[in-house]
Order: structure tokens, then C-alpha cells, then sequence
């Protein structure tokens, strides 16, 4: 199966979009809405005489620009035509270099600091955008300069100086924004300190169907400000009162816009707005944005608007409204600092009235908080539709409260019924609100007051958002059928107090909701169980998270899923024997030889094992994989076959599997499994009722002789055994080498019961100044091999054990001696182990699995 890691050579060889690049029906562009105006669709600023009688007339059309628009194009900006010119070149230059050559840059690594890639992170973004690009940090130059691509030829020379020039257009435009702002021209730069700068080569290829996907969805950007080179051709539109607005390119300008960071900087005064990137079916498209690294929020703002006065025009909703709705990682670390910074500064107490009453009074006020509730449960809905499938089988759905919370009026139902259009929605609100809600297709809007009675339904989904939640939730019980479930959105604090952005933000929204209403909170997950039993409901369960507010459902009845644990255990063994086989076939070792990073298609894989008699072999380890993979033993990644359109999945390694591939020293954990999972050893457990009612050792049961005899007459499990031995001995004594200093000092140690010595050999090694003896009985120190620095002994350890400052033992014997083993006044280094224990018969040595270490 042909795939491809990047857009760019897929695009071309595809008549229709692949399904993995095809947004949501509610998130998809509407195309035919856009606004399409004048060049000067926003503001365009001539930078020209900047440093002359200009100066001041320059700093207000920017301060107009960043307050009431959020963008603005600067021209006369004093970068060399030429410098803009190689700049694209270079650009479309590399881009249509050979695909091995662009993929030398390619990473799924969005920690690297230099990258290619389609997504901010392919291993957890569901749906992928039109768009592929080479993220650069360009300063200092020297830090990073050396890991760009090398070709074309010129591409570092020639980004370097653009680099170098756009530098100083970021810094005057840092300078003029904190003229605008009324601080000195260098605070900004003085803040971000010895700050970094970075960049990206954005390619947008033409697509077959460009209604159905984005370049970009709507977001807005986490730092101080962007400032964008794009060529001829359009595609990025700004939001502006509801409507999307094309920007159209102007020859040898920049596009400058206030990033989520200067919101908060500003104190609300300067708006970082929502934009996004579109394509189009017949021309590529080239864009580069560069940015400053992140800063802090500057008090003395925060602090100049309350005490001027009485308020702060940060309220909790700006920076959540204003981030971006992608799902990937980074940008979700992004909406957590912008929600904690705008968090900083709370409302202030207005005797008498609480923020309802206050809202209701101040029209001011009033439009402010519409304006950043706009787009607030837009973007937390569609991160919640992205991960929670609760709505799944579901009829009935009643929004409570659904016309009044932020961003209402039954749109949030919307969403959900056009994901899911089996439900039936019921809009549930106060006469007041629904007689001014909008129709929705499958949603029936129904006026009532939530504290008397709520429409029956299979769920109902609601926000605890105020102090009389018990009531509601009381009112939500009755309306529910014994199966039904309250489906809740609300932040939940931990116990502890956590330094994660998430919990952070979460603290000082808490305090938010104190500052409005004394009696409001956020609880703990245990405080929300107590409530919901108080309500009469059985149990609760966090199903997932959205940025970080968590997705709570409340059960009438005990969940159904303990029906599906059931079912779970009683397959259980399928899992251990599946993964057997995929040990057995090398599946993993087969997908590390392919590289780093590498995913493979079932057929793929099998085109390595000898199955050319078995047509069905990728069917079935395609069954095999995914089990893995659900268990994250393995990963799985959705990919459009380029040739069908098909969807495939492709597998590669998790973190776990590289503990079943042979590390450095040829060891690994797939020796000690197959030990546990051997058919003599599972056949043992038949016998473990009969044990428990009649007594005796299920496997002496079985075989009517112990484990010690067996080995001696099974040579193949003697061999399986020294496998395992070996393995884990290499592993498990890296570790405690890694971690353990009681070794450090001593001058004689005796190893009690040794085995083949190769434990106490790599102790030696690293401790070459101890006195070493391997002591063991005798059939088992004949064939031991000999090393340098230590003396073998034979004897019994229930009769003595030869003196030393420290005694080492890997295992506890199966049977106790009645006999106190001497140790003189040596101290014990032990290791305690819930396998069972052999001895060595013939070539076999001591076998021990997964202990743990007594005082390490």
C-alpha cells in the first residue's frame, strides 16, 4: 500500500479529498459567506517617515488597528524587496524538492525545534489540514542555523538574512505597540529578555474539493504578535463582527497580527481575533509566519485600568473565546496559559448585586461579556465532540439551561444534533430566552423553569454553573428513565494543589467564580460524587477533558459498563495469548527495523514472514495488531491510500514495546513472557481450585513431581528458563546499577546462591575493588563460567555461608530451612520475587521475575 507522510505529494495524485483531511459538517468553511471587499480589507499602514513629523500620527493608526481590527498591513517597512523576493523563492524551492529530500526535515516530534510535517502533532489530531510546513527557530542564528536543510543550496543563506531582517521589523513593531499602549518604546523588548524567534515555511497545495476542509481552521495565535509574508495568492480571511473577510495580498507589504499574549498584555485593550487559512482547487499557496517568543503578563496594565477606574477589562472569557479550536497538544498547552493569564485580573465586587444583576444593568458590560462568550462554547464543543462519544445511542437529548448559557441559544445542541441527527434535541430554557431562540433543525425548543420540572429524556446535558445546582440536579433525576444520565461540563480541582497550566487556570478561575458569588464553586471530583448522591444518583464517572474542563456523566442506575468489564475478564486470556504470537512472529522487531517513527500496513509487515501459503495473513494480523494496539501496546494511525481513497491503518511501536525488542545487550522482556506463558507452566493453573480444596502445589498436581525435577527431564524448558534468567538479569540489574550505591565501599561480598555468575560479574565490573564469591551448590558451581575477580564456592546455604561484608540474594526459596542461616554480622542486600524459583539442573540456572528491592 502506497502512503504518504506529507501532503505535498498527495495532494497532486487526488480527485476528491481523503476522508482524513474532511472537517466535521458543522466545521466545515463556508465559502460563499465570505466578505470580499477592497485591498484595504484591514488596515494598511505606511511606516514611512516613521522617525520624522509621522511618528505620532503612525502610533495612533496603530493603536486604532490593534484595538477595534486585531490586524494590519504595514508597507514602507524597510526590508529590502529582494530580501522578500528569495525569500518565497526559497521557499517554493524546497517544496518542490524531491520527496526523499524534503523528508530528511520530516518529524511527529512537535517538540523539535526544526521540523517538516503536516500537523502540529499526527499522533493525536483526528483530522488533518490542507496544509504542510517546515517550522525553523531562527534566533540566535549560530543556535540553530546548522540544523536547517541544506538543500536547496541557498536556503541558509538566504533564510538567514531574511530571518536577520525580519528581526528587526518584529522589534520596531514591538516598539511602536508599546508607544501605542503608553509605555516606554522598549518595554517589550526589555521583558522578553534575550528572546527567541521562530518561523514557518507554510505550502497550501491546490485542493479537489476545497469546501470540505481548511488550510488553517479559526484560531488566533498564543504569542505577542505575527507579522505574515504571503505571496499573490489569497487565502487567509479575519473574523469581523460575525463575518469572515478575505484579506486580500499586497505586493511587498506584511500582515501584522495582535497575538492572544497582547490581548492579555494590553488588558483587553488591543484584540487578538480569530483567523484562519483556506485553499483553493487551482492555485498553491505560500505563507510564512514569524513570531517572538512568549511573555509574561505585565502587571503594571493589569493594575493601571483598576485603579483608574474601579474594574479590569480582563474577565474570564476573553482568552478562552479567543483561542484556537485545534486538538493537538501544543496549541492545547497554549489555551490553558491564555486562560490563566486572562484569569489574573478578577472582576470587582458590586455591593448588592451578583454578576447576573450586574450584567443586566450595565450594557457595557453586557456587550463585553457576549463579545467573548461568542465563540466560547464553539471551541470547547468541538473539542468535547472530538473525544466524548457518550452521545452515541442516544434519542433524546435535553439542554438545560441551553438558550442562556455563553454562545446559546440551542446552538450548542445544534452542534450535537448535527453530529449525531438520530437525537431528538430539546432546547430547555425560560420563556424569556426561547421565545427569542432560533429554530434548529432536530431541535424543539421548550420554555419552562428548570427548578419546577425538566423534559423527560434518554440524557440531559447541563452546566453546574451556580449554588442551586443540588435542586437541579434533583429536578434532573426525576425527568430521567433508570438508565438515563446526567451529562455535565465543569472544572474539577485536585485535592492537592498541582503546578500543571491546567490546574493553575483552574485555581484562579475558582476564585473568579468566588469574586461573582460567594456561595459558587468549583469541586473536587469526591465533592461532585457527594453532591450527585445527594441528588439520589449512584455513581459518577470523568469521561474525558477539554482543555480543562472535564466531561462528568451521573448515573441513576450502577453504569452498564461494570457489564462490560464482565466481558472483558472473561476474555482476558485472549490478550496474553495474542500477544504471545506477536512475539513469536517478531512483529515488533519487524516494525523497529524500518526505523524511527516508522508505521506499517499489515501487509506490510507480513511481507516479511514466510506466509505465502496463507492468503489471509494481513487480515489476520491486521485483527491481531489492533487488539494491541488498543491495550497501547502498539500504536495505530489512520492514512488515506492516495490510489483508492481508502482508510488503512498503519502500526508502530509504543513506549512499552520496546521492552519485547532485544535492547544493546540482546536482552528483553519477551524471554521472561514466553517463560510466564508456556503451555507447562498455564496448564498448571487447571489445577489451582483442586489445590485450594485438597491441598498441594497445582504444578507438583499436575506432573506429580516439583518444578526442580521437571526442568531436569524437560530440556527445552530449561532452555526457555535460562532465556528468561539471562534477560532479566541483564535488565533488572542495569537498573538497580543505575539507581543503587550500597556497593560503594565495600571490599568483600558474597552472592548467595549465584547461579551462573553473571549477576555478581556485573557488579565487578563496575565495583572492581570488591572481594567477590559466588557461592552455590556444588552441581551448579562445576559448570558455572569463570570471571575475572571472582572465587567460586560451593556448599549449601542452609549449613553455612562463607563470611563477607555483604551478602547478595536474587531470590527467596519456595521452601524455608529450619535452620537459621548464618550471616555473621554482614549485612543482607535481598531482593524478594512472586515467581516461583528453580534451581539449576544440567545448563539451567536460577529463574526470577519482577521483584522488588528492600531498602532501594
Amino acid at each position: 500500500m502506497a502512503t504518504k507522510l506529507l501532503l505535498t505529494d498527495l495532494a497532486s495524485s487526488v480527485s476528491h479529498v481523503p476522508s482524513n483531511y474532511i472537517r466535521p459538517i458543522f466545521d466545515r468553511p463556508n465559502l460563499s459567506d465570505v466578505v470580499q471587499i477592497s485591498d484595504a480589507s484591514i488596515p494598511l499602514i505606511d511606516l514611512q517617515g516613521l522617525h520624522g513629523p509621522r511618528h505620532s500620527h503612525i502610533i495612533e493608526q496603530i493603536a486604532q488597528a490593534c484595538q477595534h481590527h486585531g490586524f494590519f498591513q504595514v508597507k514602507n517597512h524597510g526590508m529590502p524587496e529582494q530580501v522578500i523576493n528569495n525569500m518565497l523563492r526559497i521557499a517554493r524551492e524546497f517544496y518542490r524538492l524531491p520527496e526523499s529530500e524534503r523528508l530528511k526535515n520530516y518529524s511527529d516530534d512537535p517538540s523539535k525545534t526544526t521540523r517538516l510535517s503536516t500537523s502540529f502533532n499526527v499522533k493525536t489530531e483526528k483530522v488533518a489540514n490542507w496544509r504542510d510546513f517546515l517550522r525553523l527557530h531562527c534566533f540566535p542564528l549560530e543556535d540553530y542555523v546548522h540544523q536547517w536543510p541544506t538543500n536547496p543550496p541557498s536556503f541558509r543563506e538566504e533564510v538567514s538574512e531574511y530571518s536577520t531582517e525580519t528581526r528587526g521589523l518584529v522589534l520596531r513593531l514591538l516598539e511602536l505597540i508599546s508607544e501605542s499602549l503608553g509605555m516606554q518604546r522598549d518595554y517589550i523588548d526589555k521583558a522578553l529578555g534575550k528572546h527567541g524567534q521562530h518561523m514557518a515555511l507554510n505550502y497550501y497545495p491546490p485542493c479537489p474539493q476545497p469546501e470540505l476542509t481548511y488550510g488553517l481552521p479559526g484560531h488566533t495565535d498564543p504569542n505577542l504578535i505575527t507579522v505574515l509574508l504571503q505571496d499573490d495568492v489569497p487565502g487567509l480571511q479575519v473574523l469581523s463582527n460575525g463575518k469572515w473577510i478575505a484579506v486580500n495580498p499586497i505586493p511587498n507589504t506584511f500582515i501584522v497580527n495582535i497575538g492572544d499574549q497582547m490581548q492579555v498584555l494590553s488588558n483587553d485593550r488591543y484584540k487578538s481575533v480569530l483567523h484562519r487559512a483556506v485553499v483553493n482547487c487551482n492555485q498553491e499557496r505560500i505563507s510564512i509566519p514569524t513570531s517572538p517568543r512568549q511573555l509574561t503578563l505585565s502587571p503594571k496594565l493589569v493594575h493601571q485600568s483598576s485603579k483608574s477606574s474601579g474594574e479590569s477589562h480582563i474577565n474570564m472569557y476573553s482568552g478562552e473565546s479567543h483561542m484556537t479550536t485545534s486538538t493537538n497538544e501544543e496549541e492545547e498547552r497554549h489555551c490553558l496559559y491564555a486562560m490563566q493569564l486572562a484569569s489574573a485580573s478578577v472582576l470587582p465586587r458590586v455591593d448588592g448585586m451578583n454578576v447576573a444583576e450586574y450584567i443586566g444593568k450595565d450594557e457595557r458590560f453586557c456587550e463585553l461579556f457576549k463579545d467573548s462568550s461568542r465563540y466560547y462554547n464553539p471551541m470547547f464543543m468541538k473539542k468535547i465532540l472530538e473525544t466524548y462519544r457518550g452521545f452515541e445511542g442516544l434519542k433524546s437529548l435535553v439542554d438545560v439551561g441551553g438558550g442562556s448559557t455563553p454562545g446559546g441559544k440551542g446552538a450548542v445542541l445544534n452542534m450535537i444534533v448535527s453530529q449525531y441527527p438520530i437525537i431528538k434535541g430539546i432546547n430547555f430554557d425560560l420563556a424569556s430566552v426561547i421565545e427569542k431562540a432560533p429554530s434548529y433543525p432536530g431541535v424543539h425548543n421548550v420554555a419552562g423553569d428548570m427548578f419546577v420540572s425538566i423534559p423527560k429524556g434518554d440524557a440531559i446535558f447541563v452546566k453546574l454553573n451556580d449554588d442551586h445546582c443540588l435542586k437541579l440536579l434533583q429536578k434532573c433525576y426525576e425527568a430521567l428513565p433508570n438508565n438515563g444520565k446526567v451529562i455535565v461540563v465543569d472544572l474539577l480541582i485536585p485535592e492537592a494543589p498541582e503546578t500543571s497550566l491546567a490546574i493553575q487556570s483552574t485555581f484562579q478561575l475558582d476564585l473568579f467564580v468566588m469574586n461573582m458569588n460567594p456561595r459558587g464553586k468549583e469541586r473536587t471530583e469526591q465533592e461532585l460524587l457527594s453532591l450527585a448522591k445527594a441528588a439520589g444518583f449512584s455513581s459518577i464517572r470523568v469521561v474525558c477533558c477539554a482543555y480543562n474542563f472535564s466531561l462528568v456523566e451521573f448515573y441513576k442506575k450502577m453504569r452498564s459498563t461494570t457489564a462490560v468489564y464482565a466481558m472483558q475478564l472473561a476474555s482476558a486470556s485472549v490478550l496474553p495469548m495474542v500477544l504471545k504470537a506477536a512475539i513469536e512472529l517478531g512483529v515488533m522487531e519487524i516494525i523497529a527495523q524500518a526505523g524511527p517513527g516508522a508505521l506499517l500496513s499489515p501487509s506490510e509487515i507480513a511481507s516479511h514472514l514466510p506466509t505465502s501459503n496463507n492468503p489471509d495473513a494481513p487480515l489476520m494480523l491486521d485483527r491481531i495488531l489492533r487488539l494491541l494496539a488498543s491495550y497501547s501496546i502498539l500504536s495505530c494511525s489512520l492514512v488515506t491510500d492516495h490510489q483508492d481513497g481508502q482508510v488503512h491503518r498503519l502500526y508502530g511501536l509504543a513506549p512499552v514495546s520496546k521492552y519485547f525488542i532485544p535492547n544493546q545487550d540482546g536482552a528483553s522482556l519477551a524471554s521472561i513472557f514466553n517463560m510466564i506463558q508456556d503451555k507447562v507452566m498455564i496448564d498448571a493453573w487447571y489445577h489451582l481450585k483442586d489445590a485450594v480444596l485438597e491441598g498441594g502445589l497445582p504444578f507438583n498436581r499436575l506432573y506429580g513431581m516439583n518444578p526442580l525435577e521437571y526442568v531436569g527431564k524437560d530440556a527445552r524448558l530449561g532452555g526457555v528458563s535460562k532465556d528468561a534468567t539471562r534477560d532479566y538479569n541483564s535488565i533488572f540489574m542495569k537498573k538497580i546499577l543505575d539507581t543503587y550505591r550500597g556497593f560503594e565501599g565495600l571490599n568483600s561480598m558474597v552472592d548467595v546462591g549465584g547461579g551462573d555468575g553473571s549477576v555478581l560479574n556485573m557488579i565487578i565490573s563496575l565495583y572492581p575493588n570488591i572481594k567477590a564469591i559466588h557461592f552455590d551448590l556444588p552441581t551448579i558451581i562445576e559448570k558455572a563460567p569463570s570471571y575475572p575477580g571472582i572465587q567460586k564456592v560451593a556448599g549449601d546455604m542452609f549449613v553455612s555461608i562463607p563470611k563477607g561484608e555483604a551478602i547478595f540474594m536474587k531470590e527467596t526459596p519456595l521452601t524455608s530451612s529450619p535452620v537459621p542461616i548464618p550471616v555473621s554480622s554482614a549485612c543482607c542486600i535481598s531482593m524478594t520475587y512472586i515467581m516461583m524459583h528453580l534451581y539449576q539442573i544440567s545448563n539451567f540456572v536460577g529463574f526470577f521475575i519482577l521483584g522488588k528491592l528492600n531498602g532501594i
